[in-house]
Parts: structure tokens; C-alpha cells; sequence
């Protein structure tokens, strides 16, 4: 049966599973999708913050964030084998499902997706520096993700039977402290770029002509927060 678009659809008896696809209304699906929103919300907090104050990560925290470029890896492969439905009915055609997502999230869950701390390894082994940094960069599409954050909230409150509309206060003090966040990392990294051109910026004076650029970075992005 064909659904409205054309749509390849089940005809109400076939469950998707039967096709060896994902029904988006599944328990572990469900669960797996608020695991992928706390990781775009953890990323948009912690990539700006190591670009800007150059704190990569180390050790356990390096492993968890290649651990979290390859979790949104594998939900991309999700995604290609997720059913979804049309008037009532699933879509069980890959090639609909594909093409639906090669025209939406796809060119931005890529681009953000790509392991890159794994690819910054094999840069710094052929002494690529130029593209190090660029690369470096190209982790800010991470950001991207946060567009999906309201599609997200909105499914939870589909599937759970929320209205988180009663929240809007709290969604507004969170987007102002998120937006604190970026002014902050940008205002230092602004000031790191130009120590260079002034013999003193705001970081030299803030810390009492004792330059705190090579401090704690906790304490510089406070101090950059303020």
C-alpha cells in the first residue's frame, strides 16, 4: 500500500521489526533518544569551552567524548532503519526512509558526528598543523545538534503524555545561562587571539598585571564568565 506522498507503507499488519527495522515508539528506542539528547546537551557545554580556553581532553574524559562522537555515529545508522508512519501506517521502505533523512537532519548529524578527536591523532602523527586546527573548529557543528533539541522534548512529551510548557520559565533561564556560557568562551578566546597586538588586554589587568593565561582553566573561565 501506498500512503498519501507515495510512501511505500505496511499494510497495517506488518510490524517493522518484521523488516529488521526500528519502530520509533519502542521502549529501548525511547530511551536510547534521551541518552542522545543529554549527549548534544553535554557537547554544546563542553565544545565550546575547549576551544576557546584550549583544554583538550585527557585521559578518561578523552575516551568518554570518543565514546560520545561514535554513540552519535551509531544513531545515524538508526536513523537509516527506523520506520516511521504516514496516515496511520509505518513507512517500511529503506529507500523512503533513507531519502527522508538524506533531505533533513542527515547534513547536519554528519558533519557533527565525525569522530574527530580519533582523526586529530592521525593529523598530529603527519604534523598536520594548519588542519589540526581547522579540524579543531569543525567540532563548533556539534552545535548544530541543538536544533534537534526541540524536536526531541517534543516526542517526549508525545510519547510520556508531558506538557513541559509549564517549564518555560526554566527553559528560559537555562537558554540564559547557556547563552552566558558561549559570551564567555567567546569573550576569552577574543582576548587570547590579540595578547599578540596589546602589550596588556583584559586578562593581564583582571589578574593584577599577574597574567592568569597560563592559570587553571576553571579559573580563566570564570574569570572570562564574570
Amino acid at each position: 500500500a501506498r500512503g498519501a506522498r507515495g510512501e511505500k507503507v505496511s499494510d497495517g499488519e506488518i510490524d517493522p521489526s518484521e523488516r529488521c527495522l526500528i519502530r520509533p515508539d519502542a521502549g529501548w528506542k525511547e530511551k536510547w533518544d534521551l541518552f542522545i539528547l543529554a549527549l548534544i546537551l553535554y557537547s554544546a557545554i563542553v565544545v565550546p569551552f575547549r576551544i576557546c580556553f584550549q583544554a583538550e581532553a585527557e585521559g578518561r574524559m578523552w575516551d568518554a567524548e570518543v565514546g560520545i562522537s561514535l554513540a552519535f555515529m551509531l544513531d545515524m545508522i538508526f536513523t537509516f532503519n527506523t520506520a516511521y508512519r504516514v496516515d496511520e501506517r509505518w513507512v517500511v521502505s529503506r529507500r523512503k526512509i533513507a531519502s527522508r533523512y538524506f533531505q533533513g537532519w542527515f547534513w547536519i548529524d554528519f558533519p557533527s558526528s565525525l569522530p574527530v578527536e580519533l582523526i586529530e591523532i592521525f593529523l598530529d602523527d603527519m604534523q598536520g598543523l594548519g588542519l589540526l586546527r581547522f579540524l579543531r573548529m569543525f567540532r563548533l557543528l556539534r552545535l548544530l545538534k541543538l536544533l534537534k533539541v526541540d524536536e526531541v522534548i517534543g516526542q517526549v512529551e508525545e510519547r510520556y503524555e508531558l506538557n513541559l510548557k509549564s517549564l518555560r520559565i526554566l527553559q528560559m533561564v537555562l537558554k540564559l545561562l547557556f547563552l552566558s556560557h558561549m559570551l564567555g568562551c567567546f569573550f576569552y578566546y577574543v582576548a587570547s587571539m590579540t595578547r599578540e597586538t596589546y602589550d596588556e588586554n583584559w586578562v593581564d589587568a583582571y589578574g593584577d598585571h599577574e597574567s592568569v593565561v597560563e592559570g587553571e582553566k576553571m579559573r580563566l573561565y570564570l574569570h572570562s564568565l564574570y
